[in-house]
């Protein structure tokens, strides 16, 4: 999975959004979970905290 800089623009604004709903002052973690991980590039770096797979899940 790539993330490309439309999707990371989405993700930010579901994090916003998820912000201003919940009134939380804290800051929101976004973790992924894929089948086989993503490629990290300058989009998914300021966006995706943690990654998790199926290794994680069931290696």
């Amino acid at each position: 999975m790539t993330i490309d800089g439309e999707y990371a623009k989405a993700l930010r604004e579901k994090l916003r959004v998820f912000q201003e709903t919940t009134n939380t002052r804290k800051y929101p973690m976004l973790t992924l979970m894929t089948t086989f991980g993503i490629n990290v590039n300058q989009h998914s770096l300021g966006v995706v905290e943690k990654v998790m797979t199926l290794e994680d899940l069931f290696g």
